[in-house]
């Protein structure tokens, strides 16, 4: 059992640091290679809507697809170097 932190918003790269999770057991978790989490971590790469499913609902939704698409959460306002509308 995978442990939960949830923050706003949070990268692949933190919520696996945060909890303490190596690439290969989230790898087993969502089905994938540990090389594919790994690339992912590190951004190299964006997943497929199946494997964005599969983090979001390994993570509790502490990930989401918006985390890997640059798109800001809305609730943490603008972030540095961004202009406040």
């Amino acid at each position: 059992m995978m442990r939960v932190m949830h923050f706003l918003s949070m990268t692949l790269d933190e919520y696996l640091t945060v909890n303490g999770i190596t690439d290969a057991a989230f790898a087993m978790a969502i089905g994938r290679s540990q090389s594919s989490v790994n690339r992912l971590r590190r951004g190299e790469t964006r997943p497929d809507w199946k494997t964005l499913k599969r983090i979001s609902e390994a993570t509790n939704g502490a990930v989401t697809p918006n985390d890997f698409m640059g798109v800001p959460d809305p609730l943490l306002g603008p972030q540095p170097g961004e202009a406040a509308e």
